[in-house]
């Protein structure tokens, strides 16, 4: 997990803007390159969580046939009896992730919905990060790939 905190009088908007180039670089590299040693992190539990609709995305990608009626084929996917029965189409796709940080450790997950219708260590230097204000997290995966990411605007007691 990388966290990004900004210096205090600069918004994380201006880090988005600036240096995304950058954090993507430094999130992918996952640790080489940096300078070694113990971190004393004082960081809020936190949960964040999205949802997004995936059908108008789609639908601008020229996937509409899923959607319509009388315009979806799923006659591979049914049983021989449904096959001349009510038309099966999707109604929704919905991608949703959460990530939640405590005391614990970090924990991400995220899932893809689909619904079908029919019809009817020891250290030399020491670093300290007070994450007290609005800051950027990364997940990568074990490979350097980042697979989650949010923004923590606002803190409990803010």
């Amino acid at each position: 997990m990388f966290l990004f905190l900004p210096k205090r009088g600069v918004s994380l908007e201006e880090v988005l803007k600036e240096d995304m180039e950058e954090i993507l670089h430094i999130a992918s590299s996952f640790g080489t390159g940096f300078e070694q040693g113990g971190v004393v992190l004082s960081l809020s539990k936190f949960s964040i969580g999205s949802s997004f609709d995936l059908i108008p995305a789609m639908k601008n990608m020229g996937i509409e046939e899923l959607f319509q009626q009388s315009g979806a084929d799923f006659t591979k996917l049914l049983v021989k009896e449904n096959k001349n029965k009510l038309p099966v189409y999707v109604s929704k796709v919905q991608q949703a992730a959460k990530a939640v940080v405590d005391e614990a450790g970090c924990y991400v997950a995220s899932y893809t919905e689909v619904d079908g219708l029919m019809t009817a260590g020891g250290s030399e230097q020491v670093f300290e990060m007070d994450c007290d204000h609005p800051f950027l997290f990364i997940i990568s995966d074990s490979n350097g790939i980042p697979v989650f990411s949010g923004t923590v605007n606002q803190l409990n007691g803010e």
